[in-house]
């Protein structure tokens, strides 16, 4: 799967050091049958959180997408809002854990942020790796 950039090359605007702002999907290795959906503009600490879920020494994340938009004017909080909204499965936990696959979770991610002209980067890993 690797990388994809939809609608040209363009890179993240944000300055050195911190991270564009993302919309994302992980599945925990405790949990395969369910997806996190959510949004972030410090993805590195972010995804440190879900790394160390349950104290699991390693890695906790079995695969995530992470969507890194390369606008500097988009509405996060709405887009993240729309593709919670448009999720095709039931509510796990709280508002943003899904009984699901992470395949599912990615294509609704990309439709809202296709559906809002905005300019990504897809990012694959499982593992802690690059998917190929």
């Amino acid at each position: 799967m690797g990388a994809k950039l939809f609608r040209g090359e363009v890179r993240c605007f944000a300055p050195a050091g911190r991270s564009c702002p993302a919309l994302y999907a992980v599945v925990l290795r405790d949990q395969p049958d369910i997806v996190k959906v959510g949004r972030t503009v410090r993805w590195p600490s972010r995804r440190r959180t879900y790394a160390d879920w349950n104290l699991r020494a390693g890695d906790g994340i079995e695969r995530e997408v992470v969507f890194e938009i390369n606008e500097e004017w988009c509405d996060l909080e709405e887009m993240e809002a729309s593709v919670l909204r448009q999720m095709p499965f039931p509510l796990r936990h709280g508002l943003e854990w899904f009984r699901g696959d992470i395949e599912t979770a990615a294509q609704v991610i990309a439709s809202v942020l296709e559906a809002n002209e905005c300019f990504y980067t897809e990012r694959w890993l499982e593992n802690g790796r690059q998917a190929v």
